[in-house]
C-alpha cells in the first residue's frame, strides 16, 4: 500500500503511470470498454499539455475553449489577508521543520483587515480587489459572519465600495462545518464532506450564495468568491453519496451549482477557482496560481510554468498570480511582484507583515519597508496604466 495514485511508490512524484481506478463506482451493463491510451512525441516541455488537448477537442472528449468577456474590473490589483494572517499567527515560530499555521484564521477579523488596507492605501498601494481569507465566517456552510471577528461586515464592504474596492469572500469547498449528517457524503457510513446532489444541501448551498452576492437587506453584497478546497474531492472506496455521481463530474456539478447560482444574484460577480481543465472552464471567471510549496527551484518558475499551464487549459479566465514572497528567499523578494504583473494580475498576500519560509530553512518574520511600498505602488501603477483600469 502506498500513496501514489498508481500504486507504485514513487510514481506521484517522478517517472508518472497510468491509473484507472473505479473504486467500484463504474456500473456496466453488457459491453465496457476502458480508456484509450495514445502515446505521442513533443519536442519541449511546453508542447506536451497542447498536443493533448487537440486530440480531446478533435475526438470531442472535451468542449472547445469559448472567448468570453469580462468585466473590467476583474482584472484590478488584489490584495488577500492570507498571509499577514499566517505572519502573525507564526511570528513566534522557529521550527523550520514546523509546516503548521496555528491559528492563522484567528486574524481575519474586520479591525486587522481594515488596518492592513489603510497601510497599503496610505503608501498609495490601494487595491481594486481585497480577498477576505480563512475564517471570515461563523461556519462554511453559512452567510452568517463570526460576530466577533466581523461585527458589520455588510457595513465595511459597502464602505469598500465606496472606495472603489471589490470584496472576494473566501469559502473551503466540500467542508461539512455546521451540516448535519444527512446533508454530508458518507465514507463507510460516517459523515466525510458536503454532498451537493443532495436537494437538502443544494438548496442550503444556494442560499448561502444568495446571501454572499444579494445586495438586499439580508445580503452581504460582496462581488466575489475565492474558492478553495477543490482538491477536496472526495474520491476512492466506500463513499456514498445522494445521486451515486462521482469523479470529475462531481467536482463539475459542485462548481455549476456555484456559478450559476452566483451569476443570478449579481452579474458580474467574479468566481475565482483552483482549477485547470477545460471542462470545468466555463464555470469560473478567474483561476489561481496558489501560493502552495512547489519542488521547482524557484517561485517565479513555479508560478511561471503554473500560469502556462493555466493558458493552455483555462484561456478564458483572467489569471490571479496569488502569493509568492512566503516562498522566495532571497532578499529581493518585492521583486517578485513585478514578475506576477508579466503573467497575471498582480496580487499582495502581504499588506503589512511577512513570513518567509521554505522547508528545511529558518522562517524569517520582517515588516515591510518604505521601500517595498514604493515598488508596489509602482507595479500596481503601471499595471492599471497598461490595462486601462
Amino acid at each position: 500500500e502506498t500513496d501514489s495514485p498508481t500504486g507504485y511508490a514513487g510514481d506521484a512524484r517522478l517517472g508518472g503511470g497510468f491509473a484507472a481506478h473505479y473504486h467500484g463506482k463504474q456500473r456496466v451493463n453488457g459491453e465496457w470498454h476502458s480508456p484509450r491510451l495514445l502515446l505521442t512525441l513533443a519536442e519541449t516541455e511546453q508542447e506536451v499539455l497542447p498536443a493533448y488537448l487537440r486530440q480531446c477537442y478533435q475526438r470531442g472528449y472535451l468542449p472547445r475553449p469559448q472567448k468570453r468577456r469580462g468585466a473590467r474590473w476583474w482584472k484590478s490589483p488584489i490584495y488577500c489577508t492570507w498571509h499577514d494572517q499566517v505572519a502573525l499567527a507564526c511570528r513566534d515560530s522557529v521550527d523550520y521543520l514546523s509546516g503548521s499555521m496555528p491559528a492563522a484564521a484567528d486574524f481575519c477579523t474586520q479591525a486587522l483587515t481594515e488596518e492592513w488596507l489603510q497601510e497599503l492605501c496610505r503608501h498609495d498601494c490601494q487595491p481594486g480587489i481585497v480577498i477576505l481569507d480563512a475564517d471570515w465566517q461563523g461556519n462554511k456552510n453559512s452567510a452568517d459572519p463570526d460576530p466577533v471577528k466581523w461585527p458589520d461586515l455588510r457595513g465595511w464592504i459597502d464602505h469598500c465600495h465606496r472606495r472603489g474596492i471589490r470584496v472576494f469572500l473566501w469559502n473551503n469547498a466540500w467542508d461539512k462545518d455546521g451540516l448535519p449528517a444527512d446533508e454530508c457524503i458518507t465514507r463507510d457510513g460516517l459523515p466525510l464532506c458536503a454532498d451537493i446532489t443532495n436537494p437538502k444541501y443544494e438548496r442550503r448551498f444556494r442560499e448561502m450564495l444568495r446571501r454572499y452576492f444579494s445586495a438586499g437587506a439580508d445580503g452581504l453584497n460582496a462581488d466575489g468568491l475565492k474558492l478553495d478546497g477543490s482538491l477536496n474531492l472526495p474520491t476512492g472506496p466506500g463513499l456514498r453519496n445522494h445521486a451515486d455521481l462521482w469523479g470529475l463530474e462531481l467536482q463539475r456539478y459542485y462548481l455549476r451549482v456555484l456559478y450559476e447560482e452566483s451569476k443570478k444574484h449579481k452579474q458580474d460577480v467574479c468566481i475565482s477557482t483552483f482549477v485547470a481543465h477545460p471542462y470545468l472552464a466555463d464555470c469560473s471567471d478567474m483561476v489561481r496560481i496558489a501560493d502552495m510549496y512547489t519542488t521547482r527551484l524557484t517561485a517565479e518558475r513555479t508560478m511561471r510554468h503554473r500560469a502556462q499551464v493555466y493558458r493552455q487549459t483555462m484561456p478564458g479566465c483572467v489569471i490571479d498570480t496569488d502569493g509568492q514572497m512566503q516562498f522566495y528567499q532571497l532578499d529581493d523578494y518585492a521583486r517578485i511582484l513585478a514578475a506576477q504583473a508579466e503573467v497575471g494580475i498582480p496580487c499582495l498576500y502581504n499588506a503589512k507583515w511577512l513570513r518567509r519560509a521554505h522547508f528545511f530553512q529558518p522562517a524569517e518574520f520582517s515588516q515591510l519597508t518604505e521601500a517595498d511600498y514604493r515598488f508596489f505602488a509602482k507595479v500596481f501603477r503601471e499595471w492599471r496604466r497598461k490595462n486601462g483600469l
